[in-house]
């Protein structure tokens, strides 16, 4: 849980949620890793690209169904 973890952005995102990000655009989230600072979100971009973002600067939000 986000208390255990310390991270509440964590449980914001989950793999298969779609996103939006400013810049590249919407994607789906593949995976999360690390906790705090180093929490990292990999999303995979309908242009076809991938990226590993920061959750934590990243401008990513997520898109309701």
């Amino acid at each position: 849980s986000a208390a255990q973890t310390g991270n509440a952005v964590e449980v914001l995102f989950a793999p298969g949620d779609r996103v939006g990000h400013k810049v590249f655009g919407t994607g789906t989230v593949r995976e999360l890793n690390g906790s705090g600072a180093g929490a990292r979100i990999t999303i995979d971009f309908d242009n076809g690209t991938s990226k590993v973002l920061s959750l934590l600067i990243a401008p990513v939000t997520k898109l309701e169904d």
